[in-house]
């Protein structure tokens, strides 16, 4: 019975002591985040969609794709309108780590991503343009992003109706997933 509770603790502390060197927790950047900002060319709310992929073996490497999702709808036919998410261009970037902070170099700007640990959120900034959105991940049935999604719909929705109480507005299709 000794040597059995010896092995039991021994396994226990081997375990311990592996989950403690490989960080426990995974990668707390890499994943897909989703939060909202503002447009502004449009006015109005964006929806940003986040991926990001560890790119090498050094731990200080990735690569971040981000696309915005905004709601469009279409010319009211029979006082119908036909509401559908439209995705922008998805662009892709190469970024390194310092600390908290992942860096991506654009053409145009320097886009900080920073990860903070108490609400275990990622912050997505600009600051050439001054944004500064707070993004939650995202898991593999696209929680985060159905519930920012009927959020943004039903706000829509509600205004739209003050402008213009004659249309019915049929919901759009779920957005597809991040090319």
């Amino acid at each position: 019975m000794k040597k059995l509770l010896v092995l039991v603790t021994s396994f226990l502390l081997m375990f311990g002591c592996m989950m403690l060197v490989s960080g426990c927790g995974g990668d707390k950047f890499a994943g897909e985040w989703v939060g909202v900002g503002p447009d502004t060319f449009r006015g109005g709310k964006l929806i940003h969609r986040i991926k990001i992929d560890k790119n090498g073996s050094n731990g200080k490497s990735y690569m971040v794709a981000w696309a915005n999702l905004d709601l469009d709808s279409s010319k009211p036919e029979n006082n119908a309108v036909q509401l559908q998410w439209r995705q922008g261009n998805t662009y892709r970037f190469g970024g390194n780590l310092n600390g908290n902070t992942l860096t991506v170099q654009t053409p145009g700007s320097t886009l900080m991503f920073t990860y903070q640990e108490s609400d275990k959120t990622l912050h997505f900034a600009d600051p050439n343009s001054g944004m500064d959105i707070v993004c939650k991940r995202d898991d593999d049935k696209h929680t985060e992003l159905h519930k920012i999604t009927d959020e943004m719909l039903q706000k829509y929705k509600e205004s739209m109706q003050n402008r213009h109480p004659e249309y019915t507005y049929q919901d759009p299709q779920e957005p597809g997933s991040m090319e």
